[in-house]
């Protein structure tokens, strides 16, 4: 490629061509370290403190990506090349993920007489590593985690959860600080703090992981949760099971990205109109 008239001022060449690689950009004086670079950046009402996008492609963007792109001042756009259920899967994950206190509606529980073999499954496919265990009052009973699970053939086929859970669970009351937590966790020598109220009742959850490391730019929601973004195609879903299911996404995504190569079909701005 030819280098432009301004470049070829600058190197006094007519005939030049270079590649990135190629050229040099000589170092400078400078007054400031590159700690006090500030790159904030703003999309919306929501600012970041780094300004990159992860792309939304199924070979760049899911949920780890997204999580990972958040905690460091980023926004992962989750892809839309899979279905509305996985999209919601992995928007999930990522407002769970990192949250001083997980709220009520985003943990995994599951019933003491289930089998060990579908408590094994839930942990595999939401990537936890514990599931709180309630009763039909819903109140908790006990916490089953990965250490829990047995090795044995026969135990994981016919095992059940009330077997191998830890009965005797450590909770704290909501409203806790985050250095009673962190205490409490060390003290015990635990991974996972439920938050129960005073009828027995699951109110959040605190895990050990999300107490340490903190990420100090990390991107989060005004509730505390890591902003999550999601690519949408620009078609509005015919079917009331797919218009449920996205409305049932909106609930977890704070941007909405239409996902098209170029914006200027009717049906792709009607469509566009109708999701807004």
């Amino acid at each position: 490629m030819t280098i432009s008239n301004y470049y070829r001022k600058k190197v006094h060449t007519e005939n030049l061509i270079a590649t990135f690689d190629d050229v040099l950009i000589l170092p400078g004086y400078t007054n400031f370290s590159p700690g006090d670079v500030d790159l904030s950046s703003s999309l919306g009402p929501y600012n970041f403190n780094l300004p990159i996008i992860s792309s939304a492609m199924d070979t760049v963007t899911e949920e780890s990506m997204a999580i990972n792109m958040a905690l460091r001042g980023g926004l992962g756009v989750l892809h839309r090349n899979c279905s509305y259920k996985r999209q919601l899967e992995m928007a999930r994950i990522v407002k769970r993920a990192r949250s001083f206190v997980i709220d009520s509606e985003y943990i995994a529980t599951i019933k003491p007489n289930e089998s060990i073999t579908r408590a094994k499954n839930v942990m595999n496919n939401y990537n936890i590593s514990g599931l709180v265990v309630i009763n039909e009052q819903k109140r908790v009973c006990g916490i089953l985690t990965k250490r829990d699970i047995p090795f044995n053939e026969s135990d994981l086929k016919n095992g059940s959860i009330k077997d191998f859970m830890t009965k005797d669970v450590v909770s704290i009351k909501p409203g806790v600080s985050r250095e009673e937590a962190l205490d409490t966790l060390y003290k015990h020598r635990i991974e996972k703090l439920p938050i129960i109220d005073d009828k027995g009742i699951l109110r959040g959850l605190i895990t050990k992981k999300d107490l340490t490391p903190e990420f100090p730019f990390a991107n989060k929601d005004e509730d505390g949760h890591l902003l999550c973004a999601i690519g949408l195609s620009p078609k509005f879903p015919e079917s009331s099971h797919a218009q449920n299911m996205l409305k049932e996404i909106e609930q977890y995504v704070d941007i909405f990205f239409i996902d098209v190569a170029d914006f200027y079909k009717k049906a792709d701005i009607e469509g566009t109109q109708k999701l807004m």
